[in-house]
């Protein structure tokens, strides 16, 4: 496969972390549309492991997006199994940055998976917030992103809690967006919170982004 005219700005854009084709979205969920379409989604778990690992190794992130973009299909179609989160967990962590772990955090996990087993939010954003690893940092923040009035609050407060000293650009935006949609169901208690905390500026200018003027 050759790179196209729109790669380079593509490259760019993410900071020359990785290679694109220069394919657009829409042409590229497109191609996917047909071919799953043609060819059917992996009949299994297992297969969808194979699938989504293969496209995982491959050197362009267009295709990471499509191995997320089955992942979702596959939810949709048949649900996954509750040892699925050990797949999210390692996509989390390989060719990471915000691209993917935004739509692992909150889509393939909050979403999809741990509706199905909810005992799982709490342990697994347990160990995310307490891990090292920036992004999965970042995953714990978010997983609740479009949860909406299901937003465990104490949990989500106790999560910002444990990593408002951390200096990480992306663990402080995330809070912060993590607390300004919380806000649009309980604007009081995102109010309280930021009050009430010492949180980095990041954060607190993130999470009061819609409120300031209330």
């Amino acid at each position: 496969m050759r790179p196209g005219p729109a790669a380079a700005a593509m490259e760019r854009y993410m900071r020359d972390r990785f290679s694109f084709l220069g394919a657009k979205a829409s042409h590229r969920r497109e191609i996917q549309r047909r071919f799953w379409k043609r060819e059917g989604l992996p009949a299994t778990e297992t297969m969808l492991v194979e699938v989504v690992t293969t496209l995982w190794d491959a050197p362009f992130r267009e295709l990471h997006y499509a191995a997320l973009e089955t992942i979702e299909c596959f939810q949709v179609a048949h649900g996954t199994s509750a040892g699925f989160i050990d797949v999210l967990d390692q996509l989390l962590v390989r060719h990471s940055w915000w691209d993917t772990v935004d739509v692992i955090a909150p889509r393939l996990a909050g979403l999809r998976h741990f509706p199905a087993y909810p005992d799982q939010a709490h342990s697994a954003a347990g160990r995310w917030i307490r891990d090292e690893n920036v992004w999965r940092q970042r995953a714990a923040l978010l997983f609740q992103l479009k949860w909406k009035e299901k937003t465990d609050p104490t949990l989500l407060f106790s999560l910002i809690e444990r990593r408002s000293d951390s200096g990480e650009f992306f663990v402080q935006k995330a809070a912060g967006w993590a607390l300004r949609e919380y806000a649009k169901t309980d604007p009081d208690a995102v109010w309280e919170f930021v009050a009430g905390h010492d949180l980095p500026a990041l954060t607190r200018k993130e999470a009061l982004k819609h409120l300031s003027s209330a």
